[in-house]
């Protein structure tokens, strides 16, 4: 994002450059024209190389130059050597057709600005064919401006380095923060509900609660629901407890009262048994009384035959 960030900004301002420079490159070549204009008008043509030295002399411009047209070379002479076209570019220029282009010159970038200008009856207040005296719109000649953008961008990579630092500086400011944010928002609660987990794995310990977690946001909620969860599991675990230890009372009493059961089916069985010799006891004594009884019945039976 810091990189994407600052090539976006290095692109925006070699573009605003050069923007800039196309505009101060025009107004350069307008300004110089309207001084010749005004050297020729004045009849001081002759100090035009004064205003073409001091048009090099302004920062960046490495070139001046005002070249004719035959219609101008055949009225008034081929003038200086630099005011004649050299290449195809110039010479198209004298044809009416302007230029701008950036180009690469020994390492540098070099801003050309070529415009014509047309014979007029009111160029900008001026009459040009009254001096010139040939047809409204035949080209009199061009003016050429060629700027360096070698200072312009070489700011710009001063500005770019220097923020591509404050950024980096930024970056590193706000990386340690978010981890410092991610540490105690995220890393440290999770590292808390990890080892209560565990705590709870180890221990079977429902009673222990995630009480260091009181923020808002998503784990927060997670702590606030794992809570309630485990609270909901101690108290169905506390049923549970509850229910067995009634059952083991309950368990209890019907032990004890089997064992009580059983003591009395024992006492019962020992009080039948006494019975049951009772009965025995008194069936022989009934055989022996009957035992008597017959043998008396044989005495008296042979007592009255004895008699009779």
């Amino acid at each position: 994002m810091t990189a994407g960030i600052i090539y976006v900004n290095y692109s925006s301002e070699k573009k605003f450059v050069e923007k800039i420079i196309r505009n101060q490159a025009h107004e350069a070549v307008d300004q110089y024209f309207d001084s010749v204009n005004t050297l020729m008008i004045s009849g001081a043509m002759d100090k035009r190389e004064i205003l073409r030295s001091k048009t090099l002399q302004r920062k960046d411009i490495v070139e001046a130059r005002i070249f004719r047209s035959k219609a101008v070379v055949d009225l008034f002479g081929a003038g200086l050597p630099h005011e004649s076209a050299t290449n195809e570019i110039e010479r198209k220029a004298l044809e009416g057709n302007p230029y701008e282009a950036i180009t690469h010159e020994n390492g540098k970038r070099i801003l050309t600005v070529i415009t014509p200008f047309k014979a007029s009856s009111n160029f900008r207040g001026t009459n040009c064919i009254e001096c010139h005296q040939t047809p409204e719109g035949t080209v009199l000649g061009a003016v050429k401006i060629s700027y360096s953008l070698e200072n312009l961008e070489n700011q710009i990579d001063d500005n770019v380095k220097l923020t591509a630092q404050i950024m980096g500086v930024l970056f590193l400011v706000s990386l340690i923060l978010i981890a410092l944010l991610l540490r105690g928002l995220v890393i440290t609660p999770i590292k808390h509900f990890s080892q209560l987990l565990k705590d709870i794995s180890q221990s079977f310990d429902l009673t222990l609660r995630s009480d260091k977690i009181k923020s808002k946001d998503e784990i927060g909620e997670m702590a606030k629901s794992f809570n309630s969860m485990i609270e909901k599991f101690h108290h169905a675990i506390g049923e549970v407890n509850s229910t067995c230890h009634a059952l083991i009372r309950g368990s209890e009493s019907v032990y004890e009262l089997t064992r009580t059961t059983q003591n009395n089916l024992i006492e019962q069985q020992e009080e039948t048994n006494k019975v049951a010799s009772a009965v025995t006891e008194m069936s022989s004594t009934a055989k022996i009384v009957a035992d008597h009884t017959t043998s008396t019945q044989k005495a008296i039976e042979i007592a009255s035959l004895e008699t009779n």
